[in-house]
């Protein structure tokens, strides 16, 4: 039992949460409620959503009936959202602005989000809203607990205010805790290049870094659809090669993250290198890959990108289309030349086995009538059916494998089969059934001396394979370390207690 002296303000507080680390790092949270002021004012107005939702639409009348019937000016709801700044964010009705403050709304409040009443006001339609604010002596360069600055703000999003800011004196090359400027806001973020010309005509660094090396070319490039802006930065002289700490180029960052072709076409077409490896081995086309980013594929392609690079664990552009589910660049990759049995190098898998642990049946397919080879081994010595069993895929793809020439009677090196792998771990008769039709061998041996009829007794969720496998020849007769009959194994198998099966392995164990 822990007890924790707190002291609560009722009339403030309408909940109060405690988390805290436990034995074992476990995380204990707790939550109490009081029936306070707020809870009144809920009960009495509406939720507190409803509430700030008047204040943020509401007309001067309808704010001044609420705070008249006794809501509180100051209320906050659970992300410290206030009235004021409910209302400097959307209400164009100065009028609202001014009653509020006079009856007492508190301008430098700050949400839980780092929200204050002039940081919302940018957004308002009314730019006397925010004017007002400095008015009252807001300070226009004030930062919120993130370090980000009403110039950041409105250089993300395009702002009409974003010129008076700065003829008001707003830091363009302010820094917020992340190392970010306006200038790198506004490459990321903006829609055109004016708002760039405002920043830098007023001094606004254009060779600023973060701590990475990302520059302002490649803010642009990892989070800006619009190739106009990259194309700013490149006409400026900044380098469409440039490195970042973990050996990324701009192009990369578009290959991952920017939908737009023409974002990498333009990059490209001014000197990009697109067979460039980063620190893992990456290329431009492994991550558009990867990314399910189709156009920007065949941009890649188009340009010359070596379609079998591998990564520093041996993942291909293929691979990483495979891993993704995405058909279309498998398609495209493969008819471009791509190695659809080249393996990644930490556990030797295919393409054909990662389709099938994905259980994309159109992959799995495309891969096979192309050449992939299903008898291929991974570094835990299985091949591509003995996946598709022990990840219990469909029938289907497990007969296709088989008429294809899978090898029924492989062995990994445990001396596992793919019948073993089907009793332990499938449980499906069908599948059982399809292998033994198939010529699996009944009664294959493990290095352990097991058999497929050890491991149904052992594992099984189905009585009918042991039923199957004894009327189909099984040794029921082996010893397990020289002592355990299978029946005992069996009689400690959940599944198959009180059946006719476990009958039927007592018999055939014990028969003459």
């Amino acid at each position: 039992v822990i007890t924790i002296p707190i002291t609560i303000d009722h009339d403030n507080l309408s909940w109060f949460e405690l988390s805290m680390t436990g034995p074992a790092g476990n995380t204990y949270e707790c939550k109490w409620y009081f029936k306070g002021k707020k809870e009144q004012e809920e009960s009495e107005n509406g939720s507190i959503d409803d509430i700030l939702d008047i204040f943020m639409e509401g007309s001067l009348a309808e704010i001044m009936e609420l705070v008249e019937s006794g809501v509180d000016v100051n209320l906050t709801d659970q992300e410290g959202v206030t009235p004021l700044i409910a209302a400097a964010q959307s209400n164009p009705d100065l009028e609202v602005i001014k009653y509020l403050v006079e009856n007492g709304a508190e301008i430098n409040t700050w949400d839980l989000s780092g929200r204050s009443p002039l940081f919302m006001s940018i957004f308002n339609e009314n730019p006397d809203v925010f004017r007002y604010f400095l008015e009252k002596g807001a300070d226009i360069n004030t930062v919120n607990k993130d370090g980000l600055t009403l110039l950041m703000i409105a250089a993300t999003y395009d702002l009409e205010i974003l010129p008076e800011l700065i003829k008001l004196g707003a830091d363009v090359n302010a820094i917020e805790n992340n190392g970010w400027s306006p200038l790198l806001y506004a490459a990321s973020f903006a829609t055109d290049t004016e708002t760039l010309d405002l920043l830098i005509q007023v001094g606004a660094d254009t060779e600023i870094r973060l701590s990475n090396g990302w520059n302002a070319l490649m803010c642009a490039a990892a989070y800006n659809e619009n190739p106009e802006i990259l194309k700013y930065f490149i006409d400026t002289g900044q380098d469409v090669n440039i490195v970042d700490d973990n050996g990324y180029t701009p192009l990369m960052y578009a290959a991952e993250y920017i939908q737009n072709p023409e974002v990498a076409l333009l990059l490209i077409e001014n000197g990009a290198v697109v067979n460039h490896k980063c620190k893992s081995g990456n290329t431009a086309l492994i991550l558009a890959a990867s990314s399910n980013n189709t156009e920007v594929v065949s941009v890649l392609i188009n340009a010359g990108a070596e379609i079998n690079a591998q990564n520093n664990n041996g993942v291909t552009p293929l691979l990483s289309a495979v891993m993704s589910n995405d058909y279309t660049i498998v398609e495209k990759l493969v008819s471009n030349g791509a190695d659809v049995n080249l393996c990644e190098n930490f556990s030797q898998g295919s393409p054909l086995h990662y389709a099938i642990i994905n259980s994309d049946m159109e992959i799995i397919n495309y891969l096979i009538d192309h050449g992939a080879d299903i008898d291929h081994r991974e570094e835990g010595d299985f091949t591509p059916l003995m996946i598709a069993i022990r990840t219990g895929r469909e029938i289907t793809l497990i007969k296709k494998l088989i008429d294809l020439g899978a090898d029924v009677n492989s062995v990994n090196n445990f001396g596992w089969t793919p019948l073993m792998i089907a009793v332990s771990h499938n449980h499906d008769l069908e599948v059982v059934k399809a292998l033994v039709e198939a010529g699996a061998d009944i009664n294959s041996r493990d290095i352990l001396g097991a058999n497929a009829l050890f491991y149904a007794a052992r594992d099984t969720k189905n009585p009918d394979v042991i039923t199957y496998l004894l009327e189909m020849g099984a040794d029921a007769k082996i010893l397990i370390e020289e002592i355990w009959t299978l029946y005992e194994i069996g009689r400690l198998n959940e599944n198959l207690k009180n059946t006719e099966a476990l009958q039927q392995l007592y018999d055939a164990c014990h028969s003459e």
